[in-house]
């Protein structure tokens, strides 16, 4: 079921200011789902909302959000690694709003900016401990490519 009250739109610099517990929430939500053993601390949170800005002071990517009642829901952060591929760095809809499409719409506006730049290809990396997130793109047709293997020494 899709939401008519939510608004799809580029985030910017502004945005982060005026929504910065929201989006530490959201950054939250993203990581204990994908590192569930990840120790997550405030400076951590406040370093990731950092490297947000950077990336969109420095245009080096884009940030679409999905607002309802004057708050940040989600947000997808992407940007070009060439002239084939745009990568999603962070995908996250808050967890009071899985399920009724928003991801599908914030998703829609990565496709439009790959068509915008002739780019055929999105990739991205997902924990294969994110259940919900591997469903959600293999149902938007997403393939796996490759697999990242991890070896922990002296744990």
């Amino acid at each position: 079921m899709m939401r008519e009250k939510v608004i799809i739109k580029k985030v910017n610099t502004t945005d982060l200011d005026k929504f910065k517990n929201e989006i530490k929430e959201l950054i939250k939500q993203v990581w204990l789902v994908s590192f569930p053993n990840f120790k997550l601390e405030q400076d951590f949170l406040e370093e990731r909302l950092s490297k947000i800005r950077q990336y969109l002071e420095n245009d080096e990517g884009i940030i679409v959000g999905a607002f309802e009642n004057n708050t940040i829901i989600g947000y997808i952060w992407f940007f070009k690694t060439d002239s084939k591929r745009l990568h999603i760095n962070e995908f996250v809809v808050s967890n009071r709003f899985r399920g009724e499409g928003i991801g599908t719409m914030l998703m829609a506006e990565v496709y439009k900016v790959a068509e915008k730049f002739g780019i055929n290809q999105i990739e991205l990396k997902v924990s294969d401990s994110n259940k919900n997130a591997v469903e959600f793109y293999q149902h938007k047709n997403f393939e796996i490519e490759r697999y990242l293997l991890v070896k922990k020494i002296n744990d």
